[in-house]
């Protein structure tokens, strides 16, 4: 901004002060000078904040409703979905050491991990997260002394996860084992300024076991999982065709035998013969343990992933075959993928390990987008109904033209034909303030009831 001498300033002080307020709550690209501009977005940042703040849902409820209506004019929700990206975590953590301590997360406090933070962490810019599952009988410590220090080297945040209480002999394949790996990822968001786009999760023998079942049951939450020697067991052996956008690193030794060893072949057959991200990675005469030599060469790998937000199809129809890759559930809590998710997983097909059989068939679900017609297309079974969420990606792209009708098929049935889907404040909010995650955010969702 250069005037010549005794030449008119292009900017007068308030619209400077304009400029430097917007750009600092939407990035320099999008700053504004118009104060009204400027003012307005500090309102919706301080709204968005106490909204995220606030534990009860009648108040939250109060404050959208009162932000609706008193801020003229309104703010775009693109301006609002695009705020958000730079907002400062929603509950600050005031203690920002690198050392080793332990938290406590989820409803009362009822989780623990440890935490350790790179040394030049700060709040102001994000980080990858390493989640970390010790093996069965292990403390947390153990597997922080095997990954703090070339976390540290690397710049991640490292959080290692007591999953089953401290005489857990074995991985329980419980959806409450997945709420303490769920739990302390809420936490992190909340509490740190991370990476949502780089969050992995690994883990040794049991919690390897672990890593493969939460990851492929939750496969948008990753941007890559490492098991090391362990094995897909149960679920995550069925749950092999999730993993289609999720980078898998596995590490295992050739002594890893019998149904484990077989669960590791197989998965890795069906990944690599469909052109799945998985790479295997065998050590001869090894057994279940550490194999402390493949860690340096696993941070190279975490830095080329970035968690995928796929905007054009999920899975394919194979009509139930082999050659299908459906999405796929045996767990009401395994509910949902990346745009697709569901409250209605039918009780055919719903298997807990306790009653493990391999003649059950799962819910699955394919999904795609054509966004000439903007169109969506999905087919399930097993389902009893399902929700479309139409959001956007890291870099800001849309799955659907909000802009233009819509319309949605499941199956041969049209269930929103040629019509506007309008986008909404509420439904951003309220699914921000659930999973905590600002990178892939959702302005409009379309529920659905099907016949399973």
């Amino acid at each position: 901004m250069h005037c010549q001498r005794g030449g008119k300033p292009p900017f007068n002080s308030e619209e400077l002060l304009s400029l430097a307020v917007s750009g600092f709550l939407l990035g320099s690209p999008s700053a504004a000078s118009k104060p009204e501009i400027a003012i307005n977005l500090w309102k919706t940042r301080s709204f968005a904040l106490e909204y995220l703040r606030e534990p009860t849902s009648g108040s939250r409820a109060k404050l959208l409703s009162d932000y609706q209506r008193n801020l003229t004019p309104r703010v775009p929700i693109d301006e609002i979905a695009q705020l958000i990206g730079y907002l400062p975590p929603v509950e600050p953590e005031p203690n920002l050491t690198s050392g080793p301590r332990m938290v406590k997360a989820g409803p009362r406090g009822k989780t623990e991990y440890e935490l350790v933070l790179p040394p030049e962490y700060t709040h102001n810019r994000s980080y990858p997260v390493l989640l970390a599952l010790p093996h069965a009988g292990e403390r947390t410590q153990a597997m922080t002394r095997r990954l703090a220090t070339a976390a540290a080297d690397n710049g991640y945040i490292l959080a290692s996860i007591e999953w089953g209480g401290r005489g857990a002999e074995r991985w329980g394949f419980t959806p409450e084992e997945h709420d303490t790996v769920l739990d302390v990822l809420r936490d992190l968001r909340r509490r740190f300024q991370i990476d949502s786009d780089k969050v992995f999760l690994t883990g040794l023998g049991e919690g390897a076991k672990g890593v493969y079942d939460v990851g492929l049951s939750h496969p948008d939450l990753f941007a890559g999982i490492l098991p090391v020697a362990g094995a897909p067991l149960f679920f995550p052996r069925r749950y092999w065709r999730n993993a289609q956008f999720l980078p898998v690193y596995a590490v295992a030794g050739t002594r890893i035998v019998g149904e484990n060893g077989a669960a590791i072949r197989e998965q890795f057959t069906n990944w690599v013969a469909r052109g799945f991200p998985a790479i295997w990675v065998e050590y001869k005469g090894r057994g279940q343990e550490w194999l402390g030599g493949e860690v340096p060469l696993m941070f190279d790998w975490m830095r080329a992933q970035t968690r995928a937000f796929p905007m054009q199809r999920l899975g394919s129809d194979g009509g139930g075959g082999v050659f299908g890759t459906e999405f796929s559930t045996f767990r009401a809590e395994d509910n949902r993928w990346y745009w697709v998710s569901t409250t209605g997983v039918h009780r055919r097909c719903q298997m807990p390990k306790e009653r493990w059989s391999n003649f059950v068939s799962p819910a699955t679900m394919t999904a795609s987008v054509n966004t000439e017609s903007n169109a969506v297309q999905i087919k399930t079974a097993g389902l009893t109904n399902v929700s479309l969420w139409i959001g956007r990606n890291a870099q800001g792209k849309y799955l659907l033209d909000l802009d233009r009708p819509i319309t949605v098929r499941h199956g041969i049935t049209t269930m929103w034909l040629d019509k506007r889907l309008p986008a909404s404040l509420e439904v951003l909010m309220k699914d921000l303030y659930e999973r905590a995650d600002r990178k892939h955010l959702f302005v409009a969702r379309l529920d659905m009831e099907i016949r399973p």
